[in-house]
């Protein structure tokens, strides 16, 4: 069984003082991006440039163009004339370690020209003992070892001229090699049986066993340096987890710390104070070294399949993901973003609706669960209202003191919720088919009923809820929204129909919409309409003329789109595979992904109530996230941008704030005379940091950004007087802001 895409997989990486924010920057953490599919199973990737290199075992090597992360693609592949194993890049070369699972048999190593990604050629090949599989690169040398028990050999291969390698030195090992780093004059090995051997390596055509160290059982390992002097490596032991060593002294490594992984490390990359492992099972572990003898489990992302392999370069982390292929992550942050809490359902969660302090859900068979979500990070099921036999809870609306359920067969399910833990149901009422969506307007219910089309109920009287009229054809009906006096009904077609409903009792099509795919969801936001087109993801229909809606915008999924809603300039989709996505939407007709969270299951349905967010994850029920945090964090133009070619002086009017005194946001508008680095900060008035606003490369003009009062990790300042200082063309200019709560 597929497990889904993101799922956070450590109940105990909940934000321990999740109460301390009040929302969260998704575009600061670890998130994901993007996937592709490959045709054999991934076992290893490397990054070359903007390509990564995929040992995909009997599918030969895969080349795939992260030049757009979030939809990465196949340019290129080659067929190797035995199972990819590992593959290590260097220059504009790749060296594949291959081999079959028959032992006895040799393997190779091959060297492909990847000059033109596009269309890589095999240039070279190198005979090795058994399968080969661990393999690095040190200068002009490739040193690889091979899986064969005590008949393992490891071999150092000359490839100065990588059309003709050759290789200068053999070392017959007593253990299968898994993996090779290479540090100075010594290889490290990952040997299944024994942990860590250690290689003298000085002379390259004479290598010499030195020693081993017991790690437990060594698949991969990484260096990695801490400090200015002490150098360490880190090996991913199976399921010993992972293991931190100290290679000071290099023939006699110590381990120094130890932390465990949910299930069998197999490879490890690190990237400054973070080591990043690919936990089989258990998906990507994200774990803090910055002290090295108390190493900490600190993140952690599921992919869809098995995790064999990781690297990470350029601001992003590749995962060689088995029959999954290659899985896509922003290293944005060194860590992925937590939930703030998760209440088991006894159901399937497949929709909820929020008023005040609780949560509705949609259960499925399990009916209409109450969650009270105070405090957020201890939500707790108080209540339970029950569907009839073979029914199932789908969708949920939450009017006044009413939920209305679109409950499958039972049509549609009218619950008192005037008292959250004790919610009764006061009606129900058959619909033609299956009730799979429910929206309220006014004193009616709109159901789109699969089989029945467009149901409009009048719910004057919550107990004796009556059909008054309905929109029959021939194509399934599956979800809806409401937006002013026009109903938007999502089909089973690639198709949204547009119904005036100004007499709900006589409504009307008076247009359609062609979409991606087949909708899953649509909601209405200002003049807009956001569709979840299942496998491709958000399509954004302008609907201020909604007899002529036409689409403006759109954004390619990670997954499988099921759910979105919309708050102020942010769209939070639930994504069955990819978790709840978050997108910047403030220009409706261009979809900006921000970041992402991981949830454990299939992330079906979402809402927002204040300054959270709340996903029906099917199995593992409702789950809890910040809200992204409001307030620009990036320069945009002013409209009154002057010629980037102009002169402008830094001094003077270089930097404003409007409004001030402020509250909550207030916009720096700054001048920069120049193309070229820059920095807007905000202090204290003593000078300390509160907010880094901007830190890159921003062009001459004119430029403004938001601040909205709140520090590096969203917590609201209080009042108080803050300096905004610019650093730009060598010159520094300071504005006092005054913030009143």
């Amino acid at each position: 069984m597929r497990t889904p895409m993101l799922a956070l997989v450590a109940a105990s990486l909940l934000a321990s003082a999740a109460l301390a924010q009040d929302c969260v920057d998704y575009g600061g953490h670890l998130h994901f991006l993007g996937r592709r599919d490959t045709p054999g199973n991934a076992m290893a990737v490397a990054i070359a440039g903007q390509h990564a290199v995929v040992a995909d075992k009997d599918a030969g090597l895969q080349v795939i163009d992260l030049a757009e992360p979030g939809n990465p693609r196949i340019v290129g592949s080659v067929a190797t004339p035995q199972a990819a194993r590992r593959v290590v890049v260097a220059g504009s070369y790749a060296y594949v370690a291959c081999g079959d699972p028959d032992y006895p048999y040799p393997g190779s190593v091959q060297v492909v020209d990847l000059s033109v990604p596009g269309a890589p050629e095999i240039v070279a090949a190198v005979a090795t003992s058994h399968r080969a599989e661990g393999i690095a690169i040190a200068g002009d040398l490739v040193h690889v070892g091979t899986v064969f028990g005590q008949y393992s050999t490891i071999h150092v291969i000359d490839i100065s001229t990588p059309e003709y390698p050759e290789i200068i030195a053999d070392l017959d090992v007593g253990f299968s090699v898994e993996d090779i780093e290479v540090v100075g004059s010594h290889a490290y090995v990952a040997a299944n049986t024994t942990g860590l051997a250690v290689i003298d390596v000085s002379v390259p055509d004479d290598p010499q066993f030195v020693g081993t160290l017991d790690t437990g059982w060594g698949y991969g390992v990484a260096a990695g340096e801490i400090g200015t002097h002490v150098q360490y490596l880190y090996v991913a032991a199976c399921f010993a987890g992972l293991q931190v060593v100290d290679i000071t002294v290099p023939d006699a490594p110590v381990v120094v710390g130890t932390a465990d992984t949910p299930d069998c490390a197999v490879d490890v990359a690190i990237s400054g104070h973070h080591a990043y492992v690919a936990d089989r099972d258990a998906g990507l572990q994200v774990i803090d070294v910055a002290d090295p003898e108390l190493p900490a489990l600190v993140g952690a992302i599921a992919t869809d399949d098995r995790s064999f392999g990781v690297a990470i370069a350029g601001g992003l982390v590749c995962v060689a993901d088995d029959g999954s292929g290659l899985q896509v992550l922003a290293l944005a942050g060194p860590v992925p973003a937590s939930l703030v809490g998760t209440a088991d359902t006894p159901g399937s969660a497949f929709d909820v609706a929020i008023a005040g302090q609780y949560a509705y859900v949609a259960d499925g068979a399990a009916g209409l669960q109450v969650v009270d979500t105070w405090p957020p990070d201890a939500p707790m099921v108080v209540g339970t209202v029950e569907v009839p036999a073979g029914a199932g809870a789908l969708g949920v609306a939450v009017a006044g003191s009413h939920a209305y359920v679109a409950a499958g067969t039972a049509g549609l399910q009218v619950v008192d919720i005037s008292a959250p833990p004790s919610p009764v149901t006061v009606g129900i009422l058959d619909t033609p088919g299956r009730a799979l969506d429910v929206a309220v307007a006014g004193s009616h219910a709109f159901v789109a009923d699969r089989e029945g089309g467009l149901q409009v109920i009048d719910i004057s009287v919550p107990a004796e809820p009556v059909i008054v009229a309905s929109v029959d054809e021939p194509h399934r009906h599956k979800a809806i929204a409401i937006a002013g006096d026009h109903a938007y009904v999502a089909l089973s077609v690639s198709d949204l129909r547009v119904i005036d409903i100004t007499d709900p009792r006589s409504p009307m099509i008076v247009g359609d919409v062609d979409v991606q795919t087949v909708a899953m969801d649509v909601t209405a936001h200002g003049n807009h309409l956001y569709v979840a087109c299942n496998y491709v993801g958000l399509e954004v229909i302008d609907i201020s003329d909604p007899e002529a809606a036409v689409s403006v915008g759109e954004w390619n999924s990670p997954g499988r789109v099921h759910d979105i809603v919309v708050a102020g300039q942010y769209a939070y989709v639930a994504d069955a595979y990819a978790g709840l996505q978050v997108l910047d939407v403030s220009s409706p007709g261009s979809p900006v992904l921000v970041g992402a969270i991981a949830t454990p299951d299939f992330a079906l349905g979402v809402t927002v109530g204040e300054n959270l967010v709340f996903v029906a994850d099917e199995t593992s029920g409702l789950q809890i996230a910040w809200q992204q945090c409001d307030g620009a964090v990036v320069l945009e133009d002013d409209p009154a941008e002057t010629d980037p070619d102009e002169d402008l002086p830094i001094a003077g009017p270089g930097l404003s704030a409007h409004p001030n005194p402020f509250n909550p946001h207030t916009t720096i508008t700054c001048t920069i005379s120049q193309s070229g680095p820059a920095t807007i900060r905000v202090l204290d008035v003593r000078g300390r940091l509160v907010r880094t606003l901007v830190d890159g490369i921003v062009p001459a003009g004119r430029h403004e950004v938001r601040w909205n009062g709140r520090d590096e990790r969203g917590r609201e300042m209080p009042s108080g007087t803050y300096f905004c200082r610019l650093e730009a063309a060598g010159r520094v200019v300071h504005d006092q802001v005054t913030l009143v709560r």
